[in-house]
């Protein structure tokens, strides 16, 4: 007898490899992934606008960046001590108004660069309820706990969203035509806007894409959400505050993710880079003892290993750390 239901995803037919770059744009569930692929070693660049809910920013992202148009200090808001961006979160706020703009516009040309050489644009969408900032009249990637009287609050027809993501492809192709995009509707729920509404916002959400990716070359959709709500589907699966996946669906979603989506050849040597890391963290009662000596020669053999597969990998940092260990 079968208790569950397993959501087996759609192989991907151009799959992530060591070779090229990522970049992953989105939700707090596009760093999640994103996190983890960093983790494994592979190049990408997470949110580099921050993270991003909406799919007008998200496209607004995109698009600038593929565009390298750099923000001026007339699109800043100065608010609570703090020059901001409405398209930027928080961590690019800055009292000084040139520190704010050196920290946004550094981070347009390394995307933008990312995007040239990128295989892969990871998209994950969270809502499709947006807040318009009525004396700009632009919709807010981030409010800045700016008052909500200076907002209105609307939720995204799929004609919109379809026609705003749809300029992002555009323009990412324009630079980089081979460039693979997935899709991913974030498994975290947005019960601010109330339990009817993040149903509605994530239905319109998911009709936008399967559209998307119905008309558009190498274009696909990761079920991330399906299998949050129908293959885990337990609060067990949830953090304490019962929106968030935890570690534990976290993993089991990556996991699914690199069956699909990695070369074979690479995710063979996830196990091997896994322990790698795990040896970083290793932190002995007695770090100039021979036996951590002999530890840290293992790890450096272990490096070798990798990188005499993957010559692209780099462990500039795990190196040092264990070359300093065998010093002590």
């Amino acid at each position: 007898m079968e208790f569950r239901t397993q959501i087996l995803p759609k192989e991907l037919k151009h799959k992530i490899n060591y070779q090229k770059p990522c970049i992953s744009i989105g939700s707090c569930f596009a760093t999640n992934m994103g996190e983890k692929l960093l983790a494994s070693k592979f190049n990408i660049l997470i949110n580099p606008f921050g993270i991003i809910y909406n799919p007008v920013s998200i496209a607004n992202a995109v698009i600038r960046s593929t565009q390298c148009q750099y923000y001026n200090e007339q699109e800043l808001i100065y608010f609570n001590h703090k020059f901001i961006s409405l398209d930027h979160h928080g961590e690019y706020s800055s009292a000084d108004k040139n520190d704010c703009l050196d920290k946004i516009n550094s981070a347009i040309l390394k995307t933008h660069t990312t995007l040239k050489n990128a295989s892969h644009l990871f998209i994950t969408l969270g809502t499709a309820w947006v807040y318009k900032h009525i004396e700009q009249n632009k919709v807010a990637a981030n409010c800045h706990k700016i008052p909500q009287k200076e907002f209105e609050k609307t939720i995204l027809s799929s004609e919109e969203i379809i026609s705003e993501l749809q300029k992002a492809i555009y323009e990412c192709r324009k630079i980089n035509n081979s460039i693979n995009i997935i899709f991913t509707l974030s498994p975290v729920r947005h019960l601010n806007d109330g339990f009817i509404e993040n149903q509605l916002s994530k239905s319109v959400l998911h009709f936008a894409i399967q559209q998307i990716i119905s008309r558009a070359e190498n274009c696909n959709y990761f079920p991330a959400y399906e299998i949050m709500m129908d293959d885990l589907r337990d609060y067990r699966f949830y953090k304490e505050d019962m929106l968030h996946p935890n570690e534990t669906a976290i993993q089991y979603i990556w996991e699914k993710f690199c069956q699909v989506s990695v070369e074979k050849k690479s995710v063979a040597m996830l196990p091997k880079i896994e322990e790698i890391r795990k040896a970083l963290q290793h932190r002995p009662f007695f770090q100039s003892s021979e036996e951590y000596k002999k530890f840290a020669l293992t790890s450096l053999q272990k490096i070798e290993l990798v990188k005499k597969a993957f010559p692209e990998i780099c462990f500039e940092h795990e190196t040092a750390f264990f070359e300093e260990k065998l010093k002590g």
